[in-house]
């Protein structure tokens, strides 16, 4: 038997322009990103805690590694941050001579 159910709306969160939709079973989180806001937000589905994560360029996609570490891809560079922490890891620029450039869908 297959079970229907109503989609419900968990967070009216109000983006300018909202992409990248990841979920992360281990943190039982669904990630996404509003590239003009320069935010990434998360929604964990058990707790229901949302958190807001401010990032200081225009950011186009964004991919789990492990634990609080994710791989961005922003405007002219890729980074490797640790998100709960805050804390750049890695960066490297990309075609910074090309200043429309976005580094979109990872």
């Amino acid at each position: 038997m297959i079970k229907n159910s109503k989609p419900k709306c968990e967070w009216k969160s109000k983006l300018l322009l909202g992409e990248g939709v990841l979920w992360v079973r281990k943190l039982n989180s669904v990630f996404f990103v509003d590239i003009k806001k320069r935010k990434i937000l998360s929604f964990n589905i058990k707790t229901k805690s949302k958190s807001i994560f401010n990032i200081n360029k225009e950011i186009g996609f964004l991919s789990h590694i492990k634990k609080n570490i994710f791989i961005l891809g922003l405007k002219s560079e890729i980074r490797v941050m640790d998100l709960k922490k805050k804390i750049v890891i890695f960066s490297i620029n990309i075609e910074l001579n090309k200043k429309r450039n976005r580094i979109n869908d990872g």
